[in-house]
């Protein structure tokens, strides 16, 4: 074999790259702990309480998940770490970055689907348990796949020679069947995103002072291109340079925890923060005569007496055209019904409540 004079190139990750990783990653962490905070110490303001903390705190649980995987991706053997240490590290990846996505999304989701269930009115109550069905199937499915994947074909650290005159080395996380387990999860993550989005579009017409749909579409199109960039040049990266793939990785990562938590409760800290017409905490706005509904996002203000004037006039057409068409006094029943929703309404209360359903006993 050939003579070596130096030690052969290992590529291990920088310490200084190494350090900027972590940096990132610390800031993350502060600022997911400080929004909790905010969101916790401001939960009694109208604001807050429109948002469903409940989905707040679980978001913000996903980006504290998703975040952790930069420290995953941060060591190799030049920090001390065997290579059982690695490999627990490698599989943990995958883990985090995965699981904390879908915990994103799927808490985002599940807070703009009971705003459409309240818009609705498919149910006079709707609690936190009535819309966690996609959010315990999305995190169940991933936690299957990631457990085959840990079962059957672990990423694991190897160290590879790429020259066999110098002998240089890289070390990286691999797997026989990364595609096998990669793709599948990356549809679960495409799914649920998907259907954040179309949810944020059937409750585009809540009041704007409240609703982050706006924001959640700035959201998914920031992580969009992030991703839609950061990708190929990571692939590209990979065998090149292992500070350069390192970076990318973390920037990727760390865009998508920091991106949810500016641009969904960063315009609600700014609201309670800097707005003076923002209503303080369990305050209620209300005019005379009015009956003002607030529903995670929703602020509307319905006239008790025209509300009855048009119930009236709902129920007399019911009646006169009852007999004409099956089609019409169903769809007059139908309005009947949701001006009954409406009226019904105590003017104290939220849709909201503090147990965290909707809607009056």
């Amino acid at each position: 074999g050939p003579i070596l004079l130096d030690e052969p190139e290992q590529n291990y990750l920088s310490s200084s790259v190494r350090i900027t990783g972590l940096v990132l990653m610390s800031v993350a962490l502060f600022l997911i702990t400080l929004s909790t905070v905010f969101v916790a110490w401001n939960s009694s303001h109208l604001v807050i309480r429109a948002s469903q903390p409940e989905f707040v705190y679980a978001s913000h649980f996903g980006a504290l998940v998703m975040t952790f995987s930069i420290f995953a991706i941060s060591f190799d053997e030049s920090y001390g770490w065997t290579k059982s240490m690695l490999d627990a590290a490698c599989m943990a990846t995958p883990w985090l970055v995965s699981l904390g996505y879908i915990i994103i999304y799927c808490a985002i989701f599940s807070k703009l689907w009971r705003i459409d269930q309240v818009l609705h009115f498919h149910h006079r109550k709707v609690k936190v348990r009535h819309v966690l069905g996609p959010f315990a199937f999305f995190v169940l499915a991933a936690v299957v796949l990631l457990s085959l994947w840990t079962a059957l074909d672990p990423f694991t650290w190897k160290r590879t020679v790429i020259d066999d005159d110098t002998l240089e080395s890289y070390g990286r996380c691999e797997s026989n069947n990364f595609l096998s387990f990669t793709i599948p999860l990356l549809v679960l993550m495409f799914v649920v995103t998907a259907l954040t989005c179309i949810m944020a579009h059937r409750t585009k017409e809540v009041d704007s002072a409240y609703s982050e749909t706006s924001w959640i579409f700035y959201t998914v199109a920031t992580q969009f291109q992030v991703l839609i960039v950061g990708i190929p040049i990571i692939v590209i990266l990979n065998q090149a340079s292992a500070d350069a793939s390192y970076l990318g990785r973390v920037l990727v990562i760390w865009t998508i925890p920091i991106s949810t938590v500016l641009l969904i409760v960063g315009p609600k800290a700014g609201t309670i923060l800097f707005s003076p017409k923002s209503p303080g905490r369990g305050s209620t706005d209300h005019e005379q005569g009015d009956v003002s509904v607030s529903v995670a996002g929703l602020s509307q203000d319905f006239n008790t007496s025209a509300v009855q004037s048009t119930r009236s006039t709902v129920i007399s057409k019911n009646e006169t055209l009852s007999g004409a068409t099956g089609k019409l006094s169903g769809s007059s029943t139908s309005t009947t019904e949701r001006i009954n929703g409406i009226s019904s309404i105590n003017e104290e209360t939220d849709m909201f409540d503090d147990n965290g359903s909707t809607g009056s006993d």
